[in-house]
């Protein structure tokens, strides 16, 4: 009797360890598989909001989850759920972006599309009413106008629908796109690895799909991304903590510039790319076409897929983008604008042209097909100045030397006068002298 139960005693233990073994096992087939601590809230197929409780755990499954590593790091990082909000008024053919968002976006569960509507036009309301319950859509019924401007309703509509997504349906992260924006077939790629950058540097305050110097000819790689301190807009991502800072003194009109004053930029900078993932159809709307025929409508739109995802962008992160960037500049010799057009001079790598106003580098930037305006003294798509462009396959660099002295985070300087201010920021720590940069390696040119 005794030797019968030790053997069914050794059959157990024999029996408990080959189970253990095939647990492991599975879950090292499995790593995506995890509980976790989750605070956020969440959706399930239908869209339908799941609040989760600070301390519960929750499965993460790879159906519901998709991962993937950044290169050379060993982390696993989950997708952000993020809403796609799309701003529409009186254009039937809201239809076109709301197919090319559906047709593209790799998850309904991550990317949910929400649109709101002003104006109340009936056509547009039966546009979005064919969808049914595949967009969540909102109407925004406001009191009577009263002579509002076009502008004025924007920025309204903007408050009202950004409280919607955030303080309403609870979103955390949300892109914002108007309904005249065609998007690139890489969109939701190009948002969600650019989110996780986000997360690591909290100098960038938004993600944009749009280049205001996005030409064909003036563009050449898919892959490259730039800090910019221009506030960009058409197709962007921003927060729940950067809404909660400026939406309770969100602007009654022309909210875009507002967002590229000083006081609310803050030293910040948004993402963007070298060629634009969205561009315009819309010529007509409140702006009557302004820049549309000369620029928007030549803005060249990214046709390929880049898996950003798979991509290391930690050269986005302030430190190591200004150590490169500005060391580039330091070290390159003088070109002549003659010079450039003739394809003469130093043959060098890397090289800057000097200019010595305002004046003259609107006609350099007219020249090469630049857009020449400035928005609270940072011109279109600039960091510390520069303006990044190729020109003859080469990529470039335009960059503006305004003042002789610098002010950083200077709030009087901002309450006072916020375009001075604005003015003086531009200028690099370096002190660099007014010039046109030009960088001729990996197929980079300049203009400073």
């Amino acid at each position: 009797y005794n030797m019968k139960s030790r053997l069914l005693l050794i059959l157990a233990v024999l029996v408990f360890i080959i189970g253990n073994l095939y647990l492991l096992r599975s879950m090292l087939d499995n790593p995506t598989t995890k509980t976790y601590q989750d605070n956020t809230s969440l959706t399930d197929k239908s869209g339908s909001l799941i609040k989760s409780s600070p301390k519960s755990s929750i499965k993460e499954s790879p159906q519901s989850v998709a991962s993937f590593q950044f290169p050379g790091k060993k982390e696993t990082v989950k997708n952000y759920t993020i809403a796609v909000l799309v701003i529409a008024c009186n254009r039937p053919s809201v239809k076109r972006c709301v197919d090319l968002l559906m047709r593209n976006r790799p998850s309904e569960v991550h990317y949910p599309i929400i649109v709101s509507q002003d104006c109340g036009d009936q056509k547009t309301a039966d546009v979005l009413n064919s969808y049914k319950d595949r967009i969540k859509y909102l109407q925004f019924t406001p009191p009577d106008s009263g002579g509002l401007s076009g502008y004025h309703k924007i920025a309204r509509h903007y408050k009202w629908a950004l409280d919607q997504v955030f303080n309403v349906l609870k979103y955390e992260n949300v892109i914002i796109v108007e309904d005249d924006l065609d998007i690139a077939p890489d969109f939701f790629s190009y948002f969600q690895a650019t989110r996780h950058i986000m997360e690591k540097d909290n100098t960038i305050w938004c993600v944009s799909a749009w280049n205001d110097n996005g030409r064909k000819e003036l563009v050449t790689s898919r892959e490259r991304l730039y800090r910019s301190d221009f506030f960009p807009g058409l197709g962007w991502m921003l927060t729940k903590k950067l809404w909660k800072e400026i939406g309770p003194k969100w602007p009654p009109a022309y909210w875009d510039d507002w967002m590229r004053e000083p006081i609310q930029r803050r030293n910040r900078v948004c993402i963007r790319p070298e060629i634009s993932r969205t561009r315009t159809f819309g010529r007509i709307g409140v702006s009557q076409g302004q820049f549309f025929d000369r620029y928007l409508k030549h803005i060249n739109l990214n046709t390929g897929k880049v898996d950003f995802m798979s991509k290391d962008l930690s050269y986005l992160i302030k430190e190591n983008y200004d150590d490169e960037f500005l060391g580039t500049v330091r070290a390159a010799p003088v070109i002549t604008f003659s010079q450039l057009l003739a394809n003469t001079g130093p043959t060098d790598e890397t090289l800057r042209i000097k200019y010595k106003s305002q004046g003259s580098f609107v006609m350099i930037a007219e020249r090469l097909g630049l857009m020449t305006d400035f928005k609270a003294g940072v011109p279109r798509t600039a960091y510390k100045g520069i303006v990044s462009f190729t020109y003859k396959n080469r990529w470039g660099l335009l960059m503006r030397y305004l003042v002789n002295r610098i002010i950083h985070n200077d709030v009087n300087c901002q309450r006072n006068n916020p375009r001075t201010c604005a003015i003086n920021n531009m200028v690099p720590e370096s002190r660099l002298t007014s010039s046109i940069f030009i960088k001729f390696t990996n197929k980079q040119l300049g203009l400073l």
